[in-house]
């Protein structure tokens, strides 16, 4: 067969990396359940399914060994599994636990389909879609532009009415992205970043547990200096947590935003950070790592596939430094690396 091959973009790079070196190979796959109330067709629910598989054409992607590379190449013949799942006779604990099973699927594999999808019947008393797809060819972003053309398509089929325009092409993205690599702007980025992280300012570990794995480093190193620890675990394993803040504190940070023109993201991650800060003997020099889906154009907001980033995010505050000031200075360091 005749197909264009294309390099993984910095961030697919950066996803199948993390597959390649963990036992878990599910890590990549990110469920979804996207329930409706009402009146369903699952017929033309299916077929708009179809249908949007070849206009969000990041979900034809697949992966490709060429040579000792793994490149990409759009599948346009792909056709979605779609299975169905029926909960009719099921509690709502029994199907929950049938969905939390197949979440936990892996979806990312070399010259196979890269996702799966679900017509769900009767769960809760509504009927949806319960999607498993790798994350290397849909972020949280894509995913949603996905569901949005389901259901646009969906409403089309069954008013009888024109298709409604197709998002942004995916491949046109991709080129741009891989040109980027080649760029002048790339390495002024890649000049900054190297800067960051010179001899002499190199970050020191501060561990989610504490500094038990720094002082076995430095015991290991015998150097009371050291900075670095091993994190490296080939037994991980997800799970789904959800942490509720309480409401009031919700309205406080609401109103505080609002008076100050802070986002709410920045306290969030100012909590993060004074966490880390007080488990590792209140350190000042504190760096985690910070997602970005990079989607600054209409086009690139408007198409499918992968384009989250993982940044370091590394701060250096005083203790005496005031609530408002602590935020300003994450802010202005927000805008310094997502530029």
């Amino acid at each position: 067969m005749d197909r264009k091959l294309y390099d993984l973009s910095i961030a697919e790079h950066l996803l199948f990396f993390s597959q390649k070196f963990t036992l878990s190979k599910q890590v990549n796959t990110i469920a979804t359940l996207l329930m409706l109330e009402g009146e369903v067709d699952l017929d033309i629910l299916k077929e708009a399914i179809k249908l949007c598989y070849k206009r969000v054409d990041s979900l034809t992607l697949r992966l490709v060994k060429d040579g000792k590379k793994v490149r990409q190449y759009f599948n346009d013949e792909e056709i979605p599994i779609i299975e169905n799942l029926d909960f009719t006779e099921k509690t709502e604990e029994q199907g929950e636990k049938v969905l939390k099973k197949l979440a936990k699927q892996r979806v990312t594999y070399i010259n196979k389909p890269l996702s799966k999808i679900y017509i769900v019947n009767n769960f809760k008393n509504m009927k949806g879609i319960f999607f498993l797809v790798s994350h290397v060819i849909l972020d949280s972003w894509g995913i949603c532009i996905f569901y949005k053309d389901v259901m646009e398509v969906y409403e089309a089929l069954r008013d009888k009415k024109e298709l409604p325009k197709a998002p942004v092409s995916y491949k046109e993205m991709l080129i741009k992205e891989l040109e980027y690599k080649d760029s002048l702007q790339f390495k002024k980025d890649e000049a900054y970043w190297q800067g960051q992280f010179q001899p002499g300012n190199e970050p020191i570990y501060t561990g989610i547990n504490g500094y038990g794995a720094l002082e076995k480093a430095r015991k290991k190193h015998k150097n009371t200096e050291y900075r670095s620890a091993p994190t490296i675990s080939f037994f991980s394993k997800g799970a789904h947590e959800v942490q509720l803040i309480p409401k009031d504190m919700v309205d406080s940070m609401r109103r505080y935003s609002s008076e100050k023109r802070v986002p709410i993201q920045t306290m969030i991650m100012l909590a993060y950070r004074s966490y880390l800060s007080k488990v590792n003997r209140r350190e000042k020099d504190v760096m985690y790592y910070t997602v970005l889906a990079r989607r600054a154009t209409l086009a690139e907001k408007k198409s499918g596939g992968s384009r989250v980033q993982f940044l370091p995010f590394r701060t250096i505050l005083e203790e005496d430094m005031t609530f408002q000031g602590a935020l300003e200075a994450l802010s202005e360091r927000q805008s310094s690396i997502y530029k």
